[in-house]
């Protein structure tokens, strides 16, 4: 056999070994179909790409495509009744995961930040902190005071840019590489008002170009309803914009026509509350309760919603729920001989009543699991945390990936992209939802399809014309081999790419589309993923999804 070759164990045919999975990968009902094949089939046994996918169908037909989300939910359980984990962002919006905000630096004023891991572990991305809580404005290498007010701004920030260090990578946001400068603009009481939200945004405007600033997050709200003629707040975000920075705003969280500045500023891209129901499926989208309506000048906000519930943020190290996360993540996973020991050390600590020592270690397990369901954590480190002031900060960080994709893109333009591309919620009046749910994938597509961008001209992948199929991939860093898909049996030599333009690479092949196909990219450094650009997707059976080309 060649380099790459090895062999199913289920049909016994030579395949490519990189496109090979092995049996404990597999979803469950996936290998169960297997097994009709090879009873044997376990551990590192292979299945080729062919055999994995008629077993695909075959779950599909037999159980429901809603089957095939088993080995997803066994890392992220997205039951909403009984969950204690949620769906990462870039994994509930589809996200491109090439484009992760580098080179781009967002501003976030807010109450308070804290220097956790997911923002300076595996590098230091915070530029700049600057205490802009008084008139005497400092800038400061590092943060000072980690307080019970760092812990908003810590969330805000982290929801947009961490990078996950805490979650081994799962708990990351869209902009997982951008840089960060961070404005701390409360006054001594934790309070956020008007007159504080215009110092710290005129000191970005005096500093953004010095600085690259290119998105301001505003997770803050003002004290009245007034005219944008008359805030000095909402006269800031429209200089701001002018001078080249998109800047969001959290649109609030009572449900109420009520906008207040930053969010009722006409410059300001407002965004309200989205609640996906820890799923990814489009259909269960649900409004959340965040204000909306028109402001005192008669401009309807929000632009966009996105999710507002069911968001990972961290926990503010400093605090007593840290050990309490962590000795509750202790006894929810450990095995059943080693948590009667683990209970004796840490059930004080984990909130368990003394009693519970003498119960089974399946019991312990089960009332572990509902207190952190109770707490909302997850994991040791994060917990689920909602509001608008979280929305923001997606739409903030897919800002900042558009920027990645098309440095050249100008507020307006990039505020237009982002209202064109957003998906409607069927059945939710327009004044509560604006243009739609934000849609990161889409958007970073049409960026990259800007006028001189590196798309420029190209049409979405997988381009049809007649039975002729265009497939396009390009992303920093990653070169593809090959389309692999049921249309060339997954052969990764019958539809090698090219180089198009720079960075830019295409295949194109005569497919019969009278049935629909399953297809994926394999790269050059050997991985196997979904076309990043095709929103049609589901579950390949071994925890990642394929693109699908359907039928005509």
């Amino acid at each position: 056999m060649g380099r790459h070759q090895g062999r199913c164990r289920v049909c016994r045919r030579e395949v490519d070994g990189r496109l090979l999975r092995f049996a404990e990968d597999l979803d469950l009902d996936v290998l169960t179909c297997l097994h009709r094949a090879n009873p044997t089939l376990e551990g590192r046994d292979p299945a080729c790409p062919r055999c994995v996918e008629a077993a695909v169908s075959l779950v599909a037909a037999e159980l429901g495509i809603e089957a095939l989300h088993d080995r997803i939910q066994a890392s992220w359980p997205i039951d909403p009744g009984t969950t204690y984990g949620v769906l990462p962002v870039p994994m509930r919006l589809h996200a491109n995961p090439f484009y992760r905000g580098r080179g781009v630096t967002i501003a976030f004023l807010d109450s308070g930040f804290f220097p956790h891991p997911d923002l300076v572990l595996r590098r230091n991305r915070v530029r700049l902190y600057v205490d802009a809580s008084t008139t005497g404005i400092r800038e400061l290498p590092e943060v000072e005071g980690s307080g019970v007010l760092s812990w908003h701004g810590l969330m805000t920030s982290t929801v947009a840019a961490g990078d996950g260090a805490c979650s081994g990578g799962r708990y990351r946001g869209l902009a997982s590489e951008a840089s960060l400068v961070l404005v701390k603009i409360s006054d001594p009481q934790g309070g956020v008002h008007d007159v504080d939200i215009e110092r710290g945004l005129t000191w970005v405007k005096r500093n953004h170009r010095r600085l690259g600033i290119q998105v301001v997050n505003l997770s803050v709200g003002g004290d009245e309803e007034q005219s944008f003629r008359d805030s000095p707040v909402d006269q800031l975000v429209s200089e701001l914009v002018q001078a080249g920075v998109c800047v969001v705003a959290a649109a609030g969280n009572a449900g109420q026509r009520r906008l207040v500045p930053p969010a009722s500023a006409p410059a300001a891209i407002t965004v309200g509350g989205l609640d996906d129901q820890n799923l990814m499926d489009s259909s269960a989208y649900r409004i959340w309760h965040s204000n909306y309506g028109e402001t005192v000048d008669g401009i309807e906000k929000p632009e966009l919603v996105a999710p507002s519930i069911w968001v990972a943020a961290p926990i503010l190290p400093e605090t007593d729920q840290i050990p309490q996360a962590e000795a509750l993540d202790r006894l929810a996973n450990a095995p059943p001989a080693e948590i009667h020991g683990i209970f004796r050390r840490l059930g004080e600590v984990a909130g368990l009543h003394s009693g519970w020592s003498r119960r089974r270690p399946t019991l312990i397990r089960a009332a572990a699991r509902r207190l952190q369901v109770r707490e909302q954590f997850l994991e040791g480190a994060y917990k689920r945390v909602e509001g608008t002031s979280f929305a923001a900060p997606i739409v903030s960080s897919t800002a900042a990936v558009m920027l990645e994709a098309h440095p050249g893109l100008m507020p307006l333009r990039l505020k237009e992209i982002l209202l064109q591309t957003a998906e409607k919620v069927p059945g939710v009046d327009v004044v509560r939802q604006g243009h739609g749910v934000v849609d990161p994938r889409e958007a970073v597509a049409r960026a990259l399809r800007e006028s001189r961008g590196p798309l420029d001209g190209l049409p979405l992948s997988p381009a049809r014309d007649g039975r002729r199929v265009t497939f396009l991939f390009h992303a920093p860093g990653a070169r593809p081999v090959a389309v692999v898909g049921g249309f060339n049996d997954w052969d990764p030599n019958a539809i090698p790419f090219r180089e198009l333009r720079a960075d830019v690479f295409a295949a194109s092949v005569d497919i019969d589309l009278d049935r629909t196909w399953r297809y994926q990219y394999l790269l050059d450094d050997g991985t196997v993923i979904d076309d990043p650009e095709n929103p049609r997707k589901e579950p390949d059976g071994a925890g990642g999804f394929v693109s699908k080309l359907m039928a005509t």
